[in-house]
């Protein structure tokens, strides 16, 4: 929706597809098909070399996602790994001592939000993060998270969420075991989805300022489509604080 308004502004259309990657040339095919004048991505996914290869010979693509060192693609995201650390500081200030990492294992992004809790516990002299693997989608994300819940030893304090859709199907699922969230489970988010504000209780998430993200990204995209190479660009993001922790 943010994407959308900013290219209106520029006189564009917003052409959404959803992509099931089945073979490594996916983004081959849309691209030949000629029908747009750029490309924007969202999230990497698994799918970082396959974008990275076609960076070497499409430029009007932008990406919203992490970034590598020596990256090629043009990439706009938050910083995912002080992200992830500002997430895991802010619980162990609120006392907070054994602390589970919820959400999907690959991608750039979820990869270095990890390692921030992980980096965050360490200075702190804790044990590194439990890891409850889920997948995006809520109904599946459910299914996982209250399948490893009931399955560990000692529940955690506290849980940092790869994404607000992931902290929801959390909540939904700590509710059904009784669980209190905040009184013996903190939780807390990453996105800063608009719906967050609106769960019960309300999600602490970190915030990823999406649409200033948006707005950047259309701005990289009209540069790159009139021939610039403009660079990719990091967000600072910010801890939004609510009742869920």
């Amino acid at each position: 929706g943010f994407l959308a308004d900013a290219l209106v502004e520029h006189g564009y259309d917003l052409l959404l597809s959803r992509v099931l990657p089945d073979d490594e040339r996916w983004l081959d095919r849309y691209i030949g098909t000629g029908r747009v004048d750029g490309i924007l991505v969202i999230g990497q996914s698994d799918q970082y070399h396959v974008i990275e290869s076609m960076a070497r010979r499409y430029r009007p693509m932008v990406v919203w996602g992490g970034q590598m060192p020596g990256q090629r693609h043009c990439a706009v995201g938050s910083d995912n790994f002080r992200g992830g650390q500002m997430a895991a500081e802010h619980l162990i200030a609120r006392g907070c001592r054994l602390l589970a990492f919820a959400g999907p294992g690959l991608g750039v992004e979820f990869g270095e939000r990890l390692a921030g809790v992980r980096a965050a516990l360490a200075a702190a002299g804790l044990p590194p993060p439990v890891e409850l693997p889920s997948h995006f989608e809520p109904d599946a994300a459910y299914r996982d998270l209250a399948k490893h819940l009931g399955a560990l030893d000692s529940m955690p304090d506290g849980i940092v969420a790869g994404a607000d859709v992931t902290a929801a199907s959390m909540l939904k699922a700590l509710a059904e075991m009784g669980c209190d969230v905040p009184g013996t489970i903190k939780v807390i988010g990453y996105d800063g989805l608009p719906i967050a504000g609106h769960l019960v209780p309300a999600l602490t998430t970190i915030d990823q300022h999406l649409r200033e993200g948006a707005r950047i990204m259309v701005d990289l995209l009209m540069r790159r489509i009139a021939g610039e190479d403009a660079a990719s660009v990091r967000i600072e993001p910010r801890l939004l604080v609510r009742q869920s922790t």
